[in-house]
């Protein structure tokens, strides 16, 4: 799971997008698996994960030194 939520780290979606899609893809699937959501949501939420690391225009991160933690 740690390594499938690192999808939401910008130096991750930036550079490699395939691979943060693909973590994306699993956690989904995990939250799907253990009920914690339904199929419609985690279709969703991938479809809108991809349209976002799509955008491509993270060069505020790159530019910011500080990490932000959430």
């Amino acid at each position: 799971m740690v390594k499938g939520i690192s999808c939401l780290d910008p130096s991750i979606f930036e550079t490699k997008s395939n691979v943060a899609e693909s973590r994306m893809d699993t956690v989904l699937e995990t939250f799907y698996s253990k009920n914690i959501i339904c199929s419609q949501v985690a279709e969703n939420a991938k479809n809108q994960f991809k349209q976002f690391v799509r955008m491509g225009n993270f060069k505020d991160y790159k530019n910011n030194e500080r990490r932000y933690i959430l």
